[in-house]
């Protein structure tokens, strides 16, 4: 024989019982639901490397075939022909570019879920330099009083090459300085 406060307690522990079941039943649910879309987007991203492959492959040969055809035919362009094959090879080349900045990103999505680390200003520093060590007239400066940075290493130091490397391409920059 149970008093009516044990039953209240019953009535407590059962209505969190079920509660408990109906998370669990939920988590699963999530757990299946996650793993779907993780393979989903595994299925997508070796979708994307194969199209990017398939694109890219055709773009360099009409790439080269316009240099090739330039070179053989130049003396019978006049200045417009000249200049119609010059687009053609720059959208081309600007097209294969797009598709490499494409998959970059898409790699980029996995970089970013990695670990934040310690990251001291003055090793990024000499790291980006040695990497532009070949541009003899170009001077990479830093201009911070932090000391370091709890970041995502390979997404900074990612992000930070490909800001040098458009700052040079579409700003002429050499015989300059960039200033981070």
């Amino acid at each position: 024989v149970l008093n009516q406060g044990q039953v209240d307690s019953l009535k407590a522990l059962s209505k969190q019982v079920i509660h408990l079941l109906e998370l669990r039943k939920k988590k699963m649910e999530l757990e299946a639901a996650f793993a779907r879309i993780e393979k989903k987007n595994q299925e997508l991203e070796q979708f994307a490397f194969t199209v990017a492959h398939d694109l890219k492959s055709p773009l360099n040969v009409i790439i080269g075939l316009s240099d090739l055809f330039t070179q053989k035919y130049k003396d019978k362009f006049d200045a417009d022909g000249l200049k119609i094959m010059e687009t053609i090879k720059g959208s081309t080349s600007k097209l294969a570019e797009f598709i490499a900045e494409l998959l970059e990103y898409s790699r980029l999505e996995k970089v970013l879920g990695e670990e934040k680390i310690e990251v001291r200003t003055s090793q990024l520093q000499d790291y980006l330099t040695s990497l532009f060590v070949a541009e003899k007239s170009f001077r990479l400066s830093f201009n911070t009083t932090v000391e370091s940075l709890l970041v995502n290493k390979m997404a900074l130091e990612q992000s930070l090459v490909n800001l040098i490397t458009n700052a040079l391409k579409y700003n002429n920059l050499i015989g300059h300085g960039v200033f981070i």
